[in-house]
């Protein structure tokens, strides 16, 4: 994974602030497809929140790189897979993360608080979950 650390970090205190912390909700970094998923494919997501251990919300931290060929199929696949198990993504710049930190996370409150408080099956990616497997 690209994402610095301490980014992550400071992004999940960021959650933390806004509200979502435990024990309802969990956080952990660099999170494989395969732990969320039943796919076995090679990816990792930057953060994955979880709501009483189900995981909800995927949180993505992109850089240029992401504008590469190769990369964008990478994050079409992961994408497919997150949706295929009902797990919402937020992707974001990390120069768009940086400035957020810079004031007060308004923009990122408004985005990520309707990803996490909409109810299931209101958003167009809830409609996508095909698949029933236990998360691991």
């Amino acid at each position: 994974m690209f994402s610095d650390r301490g980014e992550l970090e400071a992004d999940i205190a960021m959650l933390n602030r806004l509200g979502f912390t435990g024990p309802k909700w969990t956080f952990k970094m660099d999170v494989p497809i395969s732990e969320i998923s039943c796919s076995n494919r090679k990816l990792l997501c930057d953060i994955v929140a979880f709501n009483n251990g189900t995981p909800i919300v995927a949180i993505e931290r992109d850089g240029a790189y992401h504008n590469e060929e190769f990369q964008k199929r990478r994050d079409e696949a992961k994408e497919r897979i997150l949706a295929f198990h009902g797990i919402r993504l937020w992707r974001w710049w990390n120069s768009a993360s940086n400035a957020e930190h810079q004031n007060g996370g308004r923009v990122f409150r408004r985005g990520i608080k309707g990803l996490f408080y909409a109810l299931p099956g209101t958003l167009r990616s809830d409609y996508k979950r095909q698949c029933n497997c236990k998360v691991r």
